[in-house]
């Protein structure tokens, strides 16, 4: 799929679960810093997607994700899939809601809906290998000096099995920063979920503050380079 305004971006869309999709955007200048398009209930317009920072980049990327909406609702309407809908007198998809641009992993929170305990833990177990996977890349690129990563692993909200539904419980919420490992900074939790997270440095915070928690830990990788150097 190509975007008429911006051939230069590469459009994949691959089925998950249920009813949702992984929709991948890869080309230059992109960011992730901007709103999604879904109104979040029932009867409303669609949105769309805007910078969340001043800057060029979330600009850009916004002005991308909303031609990239029009054109997947261009090619719903004229699906075949639709046209079939139609004659059954079926409501047709016309729409694709992006939102949580980034790495977002819903498995686990379908698991918990379904209440399937096994596939919940096989998918967890699935997830642990694709972040240490992460981790490793990021930490060889880092060490080519041309490149530093904070990787932030966390969720949304919890979806237990036995409730079947989201719920209110905390979430853990884990920061890896290579260069402050060096220096002997952090606690020793090494292990990611509740109990073990309520021990660790970072205490208990609403989710309003996360974002500030990174940028604190953003400051202190730096005075740590200038204790370094």
């Amino acid at each position: 799929m190509k975007l008429p305004s911006f051939p230069e971006y590469e459009i994949r869309v691959r089925y998950a679960t249920g009813h949702r999709c992984g929709v991948v955007v890869k080309g230059p200048n992109l960011s992730g810093n901007i709103s999604g398009t879904d109104p979040l209930k029932d009867n409303r317009l669609l949105l769309k997607a805007e910078a969340l920072e001043d800057s060029h980049v979330a600009r850009h990327t916004a002005a991308v994700f909303n031609e990239l909406s029009r054109e997947i609702t261009k090619i719903l309407v004229s699906h075949p899939v639709n046209a079939k809908r139609v004659a059954e007198g079926k409501n047709i998809a016309n729409v694709v809601l992006l939102r949580g641009c980034g790495i977002r992993i819903e498995a686990i929170n379908d698991e918990g809906h379904d209440k399937a305990s096994i596939l919940k833990v096989k998918g967890l177990e699935a997830i642990d290998r694709a972040i240490a996977q992460l981790a490793r890349l990021l930490w060889e690129a880092e060490s080519t000096g041309n490149f530093q990563y904070i990787l932030c692993v966390t969720g949304d909200h919890s979806t237990p099995v036995e409730y079947g539904d989201h719920s209110f419980e905390p979430v853990p919420f884990s920061l890896s920063v290579e260069r402050l490992h060096r220096c002997s900074c952090g606690d020793s939790v090494y292990e990611f979920n509740e109990i073990a997270g309520a021990r660790g440095c970072l205490g208990r915070f609403h989710g309003g503050e996360m974002m500030g928690i990174i940028k604190k830990f953003l400051n202190l990788d730096a005075c740590a380079a200038i204790l370094r150097g």
